[in-house]
């Protein structure tokens, strides 16, 4: 399966059905002399046809090939081609609408956090982190420069009778106000785009609840996308000749309070079989109940250490034995 971006591929839709029946993807490329070539690839239902355009001509370079190709043993010649029942192209999007999640108000806030960014950073490569204020001093400009040349060598700042003093600052770069500012931009970029704000749920030991809060708007966004990819694996088993199935689902994970979780398991642990402990429990994994099991199992009733899994008929694990 080969994955096709929306900015190198057009769908031709059905009028009645919006099912896409055919699509066009195309490419750039340039030579040594900067001419451009463009290639175009035109999808069908029963195969692709490969063009090659520069200026105004237009060249087939390679004939409608058909999508699925069952290769007989290398001894024979004889192929035999499959036939898809439609158009082997399946568009995902990323919501009902068809249209970017970049919106305008996040776009220009997301210009606005970089502007932020790259400001600072001018800031901080032209200042000069030290400057002079001379007290009493009359002179011209390179008489200035002179002197400051001079205090900067000698580490003289003042004058003997005291008429005269340099006195030495420096530059502090507004970072306070600059990190506050990235700070409001970066929470509306977050509250926009229902995402996640790390700096909430970075440092300390948050609860399960703290951390649920903190993911709600990005579980909320996932709940409303999870319809995009379940059309778009049915429409994939329909392409391959399989009969789309409700029965899809997907899994994500959050960051959890491991410790929280497991005391909530072991104070349950009286009134729950041993195997549901072992389910509950976040750090043991599902292979890894088993072997518990297993093993408990084995230890009751007397049968001695059990094999772990990779080990010989001996009891033998990893190779490794008494000499």
């Amino acid at each position: 399966m080969i994955m096709f971006s929306a900015l190198e591929f057009l769908t031709l839709n059905d009028e009645w059905h919006d099912d896409p029946v055919a699509g066009i993807r195309f490419w750039d490329r340039k030579n040594a002399d900067d001419e451009k070539t463009t290639f175009v690839e035109f999808y069908e239902s029963d195969g692709v046809t490969k063009y090659r355009i520069e200026g105004d001509d237009i060249e087939q370079i390679e004939g409608k090939r058909s999508y699925a190709v069952n290769m007989r043993p290398a001894t024979e010649t004889v192929k035999s081609i499959l036939q898809y029942p439609r158009l082997p192209v399946v568009p995902l999007f990323a919501n009902a609408e068809r249209k970017s999640e970049l919106t305008r108000p996040i776009k220009s806030k997301i210009d606005l956090l970089d502007k932020l960014w790259t400001n600072f950073g001018d800031s901080s490569s032209r200042i000069n982190m030290i400057y002079w204020i001379l007290h009493n001093y009359s002179v011209t400009p390179s008489e200035a420069r002179e002197m400051i040349e001079t205090i900067t060598e000698l580490g003289i700042f003042s004058s003997q009778d005291d008429k005269f003093k340099a006195e030495a600052k420096a530059f502090d770069l507004p970072s306070e106000t600059v990190d506050k500012a990235i700070e409001m931009v970066e929470k509306a970029v977050t509250a926009d785009f229902l995402g996640v704000s790390m700096r909430e749920i970075t440092g300390g030991s948050l609860t399960n609840v703290a951390i649920n809060t903190a993911y709600s708007n990005l579980m909320n966004k996932i709940a409303r996308y999870e319809t995009m990819p379940f059309a778009f694996v049915q429409q994939l088993m329909n392409v391959i000749g399989l009969q789309p199935t409700e029965n899809i689902s997907f899994k994500y994970e959050t960051p959890r309070n491991q410790m929280e979780e497991t005391n909530m398991v072991m104070a349950a642990a009286n009134y729950l079989d041993e195997q549901t402990i072992l389910d509950k429990l976040p750090f043991v994994t599902v292979d890894e109940v088993e072997f518990i099991l297993e093993r408990r199992a084995a230890e009751t009733l007397g049968i001695g250490e059990y094999n772990e899994p990779g080990a010989d008929s001996s009891g033998v694990a990893n190779g490794q034995g008494d000499e």
